[in-house]
């Protein structure tokens, strides 16, 4: 699994890089980190009162100039976790995720700016206690969207992801309908 994992990670760095880095011509570095709060919910389609809302963590690297239109590519790792109202403990999944962004914004030395694009996330792990669902999905794919403000070098963003895929890949004499995740992160960054 290491071996897979490696693999998508340098093939996502590689592939982010080369759609989103900017031309030597221009002023404005392409490169940055960004990290903070992530807030995740799961959530069946038929059911209500499995999962409770917790709190996790964000960091990563992102590729794009600080232009008006740019596309903006990024390499995330992430917590999503969740409490089993079941149980009463704490479920903890851990992705790479793989964003595509379309970012469009404006100013200066203060910039102001809105994103949207798809997003790819890989499972690298999960924690050992599950009692409604057996086993998770290995890629779920969402809906990505959120707003920035960059003033100089430094970086504040709200971002939301939307689950399009059902990550419940089996369960325990459970029919609840299809398992979709949902984020919120909170992120502060640096432009290099």
């Amino acid at each position: 699994m290491f071996r897979r994992v490696s693999v998508v990670f340098v093939a996502a760095v590689a592939l982010t890089a080369g759609l989103a880095l900017p031309s030597r011509a221009e002023a404005q570095s392409g490169v940055g980190i960004k990290g903070g709060f992530l807030y995740s919910s799961l959530d069946f389609d038929d059911v209500d009162d499995v999962y409770d809302s917790r709190a996790g963590w964000t960091a990563g690297v992102f590729f794009g100039a600080k232009r008006p239109v740019t596309i903006q590519g990024e390499l995330n790792f992430l917590q999503k976790r969740a409490r089993d109202l079941i149980t009463d403990e704490d479920i903890s999944l851990y992705y790479v995720q793989i964003p595509v962004l379309l970012r469009v914004g404006g100013g200066d030395s203060v910039h102001l700016y809105g994103i949207v694009g798809p997003a790819f996330d890989i499972k690298i792990g999960e924690s050992d206690r599950l009692t409604v669902v057996d086993e998770f999905e290995g890629i779920d794919i969402g809906i990505m969207g959120g707003v920035g403000l960059e003033i100089g070098r430094f970086i504040v963003e709200g971002r939301g992801n939307w689950g399009l895929r059902n990550i419940a890949k089996s369960f325990t004499n459970f029919d609840g309908g299809d398992l979709k995740g949902k984020t919120f992160a909170l992120q502060v960054g640096v432009r290099f």
